[in-house]
């Protein structure tokens, strides 16, 4: 954790330049105190985990709006979703989804499917 010890030591540093940096007017004496992280801290946000992805169904999103299949396969948590133009509809690629109409999810709607597998929705316009 020396890294994450220099890091305080450094924002340190920029508080007490800016406090020095006052223009002539007095600021209020300040107090900091920099203490180094014990070896058993949690890890920070946002760092990674090992957890496991969760496990999530998919739903039946078939004449739905792309967009809005899109968002709701997001929101459930999926990190892969892939969006494919339907070969009938006579386009190669999904450009504005809120433009276009669900025709198929892969895989199949209902089915149990961690949420870091790829999604693909076939859209057509």
């Amino acid at each position: 954790m020396p890294n994450r010890a220099a890091a305080l030591v450094a924002a340190l540093l920029v508080v007490l330049g800016l406090t020095a940096c006052g223009g002539g007017t007095a600021a209020p004496e300040t107090t900091v105190t920099v203490t180094a992280p014990a070896a058993d801290d949690a890890p920070l946000p946002g760092a990674p985990t090992s957890a496991a992805p969760s496990v999530v169904a998919i739903p039946d999103l078939v004449g739905r709006n792309g967009a809005i299949a899109q968002n709701t396969l997001k929101e459930l948590g999926f990190t892969q979703v892939r969006l494919a133009a339907d070969p009938r509809s006579g386009r190669s690629v999904v450009v504005l989804p809120e433009n276009w109409t669900v025709t198929k999810v892969e895989p199949a709607p209902g089915t149990a499917v961690p949420t870091t597998q790829l999604i693909v929705v076939t859209m057509t316009k």
